[in-house]
């Protein structure tokens, strides 16, 4: 089984807009979300595989943000704390997804069969993922 693990020291940026204001016309994408997708597609660049992964794939990503200044020392404390706040896990994962099907991870974003997810708080902010084919058989 072929996998792909890498840890990459970016932070999940704004999402992406639904429509125009008003609500009528094209849509459209927010700029600051096209920085991130660039600048995320270039920190996942060397980790990409000869080729892409086959079958079904799991899709493991920790996601770490800096602690906020707010954040007291006894907190800090813990090394780790859940985030339950913006931006959301599917925000995030959409966006590794296209990346990571764009660059040739794998064929197609579909043969993501299981998803693990971590959104957490932390002293260091980056995301760890790992991309890894699945045995056909549970």
């Amino acid at each position: 089984m072929a996998s792909v693990s890498f840890s990459i020291p970016y932070v999940c940026g704004p999402k992406q807009g639904g429509g125009r204001p008003g609500g009528r016309g094209k849509r459209f994408t927010d700029p600051k979300v096209k920085d991130d997708a660039a600048t995320l597609a270039s920190l996942v660049l060397p980790y990409r595989p000869a080729k892409p992964l086959q079958g079904p794939l799991l899709l493991q990503v920790m996601v770490r943000y800096p602690w906020r200044k707010s954040e007291s020392k006894k907190r800090r404390q813990r090394k780790r704390r859940w985030k339950d706040t913006a931006p959301d896990n599917e925000n995030i994962l959409k966006q590794l997804d296209d990346v990571l099907e764009k660059l040739g991870f794998m064929g197609n974003d579909g043969q993501i069969a299981c998803i693990v997810f971590d959104k957490c708080w932390t002293d260091n902010g980056g995301m760890d993922v790992t991309l890894r084919e699945l045995e056909e058989a549970l």
